[in-house]
């Protein structure tokens, strides 16, 4: 699970990602990839949380 992390983060360029596959009640499968930020050698954990959405602000369709 690690390399297909590490190959979409590459992909597009993140400092981080972390994934799980979740069967039922149980975690079968987690991994995370990176850094926890641009520039910070502290790397990234599968227990670390994650900011969901756009860091950029929001769009307004026009």
């Amino acid at each position: 699970m690690f390399e297909v992390l590490e190959r979409v983060r590459e992909k597009y360029n993140l400092p981080a990602i972390s994934a799980s596959v979740v069967v039922g009640d149980r975690v079968v499968a987690a991994s995370a990839a990176r850094r926890r930020k641009a520039g910070d050698p502290t790397p990234v954990r599968r227990d670390d949380r994650f900011k969901i959405g756009e860091q950029a602000g929001h769009r307004h369709e026009g």
